[in-house]
């Protein structure tokens, strides 16, 4: 097994730093659990990924342990989430503290921040990194020293990187100086969306929802991130549209701009009944459009689309590779909880335990688990005791062959 690379520059390490705690991306329950507890649920699956075999299922270990290190920076708890850095082998160990180092860069944490993107850069030479890898690596330092202001080493090692990776960075100078770069980039941005690279438009949009949010006052530019924003969904796979313009509608949502907000969660539904989808991506999206009802306060509207969304799922069931079951239904737990639909949730999240574990094979069961875990814990919804026994009958389950 390939030791962590970042065992390879233990000489850099730095004191740790105090937890920085601030909201989880998604909204939660009023009575969400406390820290401690969604820490413990994350450790568990953290604990369970690491019980993936490394021999031919490596990559997927990481990933998996990657996916818990995540879960922990959205919930703002760095210092757990560092404390597993070590823990991953590979070159995921070091994607993961970039994570961690743009959230001390945003903390304004610039010493602990540029320490982490040194060590990202020092993993990223190791021989047995990718090159695509090696590339995703150089965008998370850039976009650490783009937190910090440092653009010309941002730029210099972003330079070269392929189409997939672009547009990362400047994203974070967008959150970090919207208003001195908003031209150029939504000029940027604008470009890119008629060149129809896929990867290019998809990025653009990044970039364009960093400025709706920094730029919300200003109605010009805000009108000029939704055109660009209208512009780009025509090149966009159905489920990126609906995103996109969720997106903006929590923005607005939070600025108390119901209006807007209620119109842009139109615009989703909208992109959602303009084609037919697969029952487990209506499922999903369904769910999402339901979430940001909810966000706006619109509960019978929220709790009607779920309804719409475990309908399509159940209409669909047979039709579902029973890997993707699961997920679909963690996307209506999570809005369920988000929402403050407790009991529903947890129904919900019962039947993705089910679900997750019904493929002959270890390895999927196992990410299957983790996930519904990460879910849970993100939601601050964690659980009880019937979903406390089905977890450990499962993962007593995870056996080969994998």
């Amino acid at each position: 097994m390939m030791l962590s690379l970042l065992m390879l520059v233990c000489a850099m390490q730095v004191e740790p730093q105090p937890r920085l705690d601030r909201p989880a991306a998604q909204a939660v329950p009023a009575a969400a659990a406390p820290a401690d507890a969604r820490a413990q649920a994350l450790e568990s699956a953290f604990a369970i990924a690491s019980s993936v075999p490394a021999q031919f299922h490596a990559r997927e270990k990481a990933k998996l342990q990657e996916q818990v290190g995540a879960a922990f920076v959205e919930l703002g708890m760095l210092e757990e989430a560092r404390g597993l850095v070590r823990r991953i082998d590979g070159w995921r160990s070091a994607a993961l503290l970039g994570r961690v180092g743009l959230e001390d860069a945003k903390a304004g944490r610039r010493e602990e921040a540029l320490a982490c993107a040194e060590k990202v850069l020092v993993s990223s030479r190791h021989p047995s990194v990718t090159d695509w890898q090696r590339e995703a690596l150089s965008v998370w330092a850039a976009r650490i020293h783009a937190a910090v202001g440092d653009d010309a080493k941002a730029s210099e090692l972003e330079k070269g990187v392929g189409e997939n990776e672009m547009g990362k960075v400047a994203a974070t100078r967008a959150r970090r100086s919207p208003e001195e770069s908003f031209d150029a980039q939504m000029e940027l941005v604008e470009g890119w969306i008629k060149t129809l690279n896929f990867d290019l438009v998809r990025n653009g949009v990044d970039i364009a929802v960093e400025y709706y949010s920094t730029c919300y006052a200003d109605a010009a530019r805000r009108a000029r991130v939704e055109a660009a924003i209208e512009a780009a969904a025509k090149h966009l796979p159905h489920d990126l549209r609906v995103v996109s313009w969720l997106r903006l509608a929590d923005i607005a949502t939070a600025k108390s701009d119901r209006e807007s907000a209620s119109t842009l969660i139109g615009r989703a539904d909208a992109a959602l009944l303009a084609t037919s989808w697969a029952p487990e991506d209506e499922t999903a999206m369904r769910a999402r459009i339901a979430a940001s009802k909810g966000r706006l306060g619109e509960s019978d509207a929220a709790r009607a689309e779920i309804a719409k969304a475990l309908a399509a799922y159940d209409a669909g069931r047979d039709r579902i590779i029973d890997i993707y079951r699961a997920e679909a239904l963690r996307a209506v737990a999570e809005s369920q909880a988000s929402f403050g639909d407790a009991d529903a949730a947890h129904a919900t999240y019962m039947r993705a335990l089910d679900e997750g574990a019904v493929n002959p094979n270890a390895r999927p069961r196992a990410a299957d688990l983790v996930g519904t875990i990460v879910s849970m814990a993100s939601s601050g919804l964690l659980p009880d005791a019937a979903a406390t026994a089905r977890i450990a009958a499962i993962r007593d389950g995870l056996k080969d062959p994998w």
